[in-house]
């Protein structure tokens, strides 16, 4: 059986990876009454211009749709993640693609309030992209 993985996302990807987070962004806006979140305001031409300037790398599942994506600069070596410590479902798919808890924090966000977050990364280099 295939199992989800990340990789490099493409050009032909990209709006399908803004379609997924506009949908992803709206159950959060929708939590804390607040729909000014940039992730909802984000453009395609946005989207593409951070292809360029990076990587886009983008997590699939078994049957190949897109279920996450990140956008990271030239030069890292780590991709941080962070969910709502209540985000139970969130965690589980991180771990599942390899991504390693690193530890929770009380922390101030304009959409939430003080609310804990949960961190997660994922070092990588060419072997593993």
């Amino acid at each position: 059986m295939m199992k989800d993985s990340i990789s490099k996302a493409n050009m032909d990807d990209l709006q399908e990876i803004l379609n997924l987070q506009y949908l992803a962004y709206q159950s959060e806006a929708a939590l804390f009454g607040n729909n000014d979140i940039p992730p909802l305001k984000q453009t395609l031409d946005e989207v593409i211009e951070e292809y360029h300037k990076g990587i886009i790398l983008k997590m699939v599942d078994t049957d190949n749709l897109i279920i996450g994506s990140i956008a990271q600069n030239n030069g890292m070596q780590a991709i941080r993640l962070d969910a709502l410590a209540s985000n139970t479902p969130a965690h589980k798919i991180y771990e599942r693609l390899g991504f390693e808890y690193r530890g929770k924090q009380h922390l101030y966000a304009e959409n939430t309030g003080w609310t804990d977050f949960y961190f997660f990364d994922y070092k990588y280099d060419n072997t593993n992209l």
